[in-house]
């Protein structure tokens, strides 16, 4: 019991002595009010009777099963009847005599402890004694012999259990009361040996030898310490052999991986030779370069630059074949990336076709493509005299009167001018200009009804304006289809 706990209970009334007494000596009773003692929020004696408190006082007392009134077995160490007597008979603090003479009757008792093997036991018994002699060395120096004596023996016992940071403090304390203290050396150079500081260990041992030169434990020590340091060496010098045979293998794995991969670097690229990007594929100009580039197993190199800051900013892509030293293939420039690296892609296509058509090294897919499309030589896409012989426009005015249904009426009408363009009743799309600025967006929105502008919407909003649009649009599709066709009536009007 710390003398913190000891005062604070010497200060209470004679109920809460009387309610503590019975369990005050336990162990576990001490720490629950230690903790009470260092908690601000109450006081220490409300929380002794506090209801939960006085359960477990309840519950501890059942299990020691023992009389209120009786006082605490023989069981119990000196040091606790000594303080249990201290709060119950009302003895005072000074009174030191009868402390001393518990720490003695304790410290027997620790030794036939350590003599039956019980070292941890006996070393947590010393290690009490120590630290509860400890606070009064000012005012008692008859207590130092006991303390120095059970410090000691702390270091030893804590020496078998190798508790390395208990044998080192209390075997450091022992020597600030004794310098010469022999058991405190031989504890300090058993450290030093497993901490491996050989020399400090033999010194340790020097200066013990010069207080019991007979001590065979010391003269035993002594002469194992250079055996256990050359062990201990020879390990360490195996360890490094080891370690640099481990080292010098893995330098020269990887400098067999360095080798390796250099010649993997220098070895030339197998290119494939296969058929080049046509222009009647799905697929737009830069995707259609990507899957070329990776069927032939090249690199496409790709690079951007902003040539104008604008607004609004201008872009340049550049497109290289890194397997043929970066060999230039196409470059273009648009507002945005996107589009600066398509009509990069669209270049560097042509200028794939012009190289082999000048090689003449044509496969005969190529061919075949080149007779369908003569114009990939020059352009990407097809001249527009072509595109219009290649595909056929969509019908420019009405194929008939438009009535809508009843589920047509629940649609929106951008979502009815494409179902009729896909019918092919009438031909719709829209015309968009954006004139956004940096802080503020801006898009005009025209419909193109059948070829002509026939509504104009222009708002921040694209969504919006399509919108009004399309509802203006709609309805002068009704008005001149009926009017294109007047025999027609409405199939609907009868539902």
């Amino acid at each position: 019991m710390s003398p913190e706990l000891l005062e604070a209970l010497h200060g209470l009334d004679k109920p809460s002595q009387k309610l503590l007494k019975n369990v005050v000596h336990l162990p576990p009773i001490q720490d629950l009010l230690t903790t009470f003692l260092h908690d601000p929020t109450r006081s220490f004696e409300e929380w002794i009777w506090d209801p939960k408190t006085r359960e477990i006082l309840s519950r501890m007392e059942a299990m020691v099963d023992e009389p209120k009134e009786e006082r605490p077995t023989a069981a119990h160490s000196q040091l606790n009847q000594y303080f249990h007597d201290a709060l119950v008979q009302g003895k005072v603090e000074d009174d030191l005599d009868g402390l001393l003479e518990a720490a003695e009757y304790e410290k027997e008792a620790a030794k036939e402890m350590f003599a039956k093997k019980q070292t941890a036991m006996a070393m947590n018994s010393y290690k009490k004694i120590a630290d509860t002699l400890k606070p009064h060395l000012p005012q008692r120096k008859d207590f130092l012999e006991t303390y120095i004596a059970c410090c000691a023996n702390t270091a030893i016992c804590a020496l078998k259990e190798k508790r390395w940071p208990i044998v080192r403090e209390y075997a450091q304390v022992t020597l600030v009361y004794k310098k010469d203290h022999a058991k405190a050396l031989y504890c300090l150079a058993k450290l030093y040996v497993h901490e491996e500081r050989f020399n400090d260990a033999l010194d340790a041992v020097q200066r013990a030898l010069e207080v019991n030169p007979m001590d065979q434990a010391l003269i035993t020590l002594q002469s194992t310490i250079p055996k256990i340091a050359e062990k201990v060496s020879e390990k360490t010098q195996q360890k490094q052999a080891l370690l640099k045979k481990k080292h010098e293998e893995m330098m020269i794995i990887a400098k067999a991986n360095e080798e390796k991969a250099r010649e993997e670097k220098e070895k030339p690229a197998e290119i494939k030779f296969i058929a080049l990007p046509q222009p009647q594929t799905s697929l737009g100009a830069m995707s259609a370069l990507n899957v070329y580039f990776q069927k032939s197993k090249q690199v496409l190199g790709c690079e951007f630059v902003i040539i104008e800051n604008g607004p609004p900013p201008k872009f340049q892509c550049t497109l290289t074949n890194v397997t043929e030293d970066n060999l230039l293939l196409g470059r273009g420039t648009a507002g945005n990336k996107q589009m600066a690296k398509d009509a990069a892609a669209q270049a560097a296509i042509v200028k794939l076709w012009q190289d082999r058509v000048n090689q003449n090294h044509l496969l005969p897919e190529d061919k075949v493509c080149l007779e369908k499309h003569p114009y990939i030589v020059k352009s990407w896409t097809a001249p527009e005299a072509e595109t219009t012989s290649m595909t056929s426009k969509p019908a420019q005015t009405y194929s008939c009167a438009i009535f809508p249904s009843r589920n047509d009426k629940m649609q929106m009408a951008n979502m009815l001018l494409n179902q009729y363009t896909a019918q092919g009743k009438l031909h719709f799309d829209y015309n968009v200009v954006d004139h956004s600025q940096p802080t503020q967006s801006d898009f005009e929105v025209s419909g193109i009804l059948n070829g002509r502008s026939v509504a104009t919407s222009r708002g921040p909003s694209k969504k919006l304006a399509k919108q009004q649009v399309a509802q203006a649009a709609l309805a002068i599709a009704y008005r001149e289809s009926r009017e294109m066709y007047p025999d027609q009536t409405d199939p609907h009007e009868h539902y």
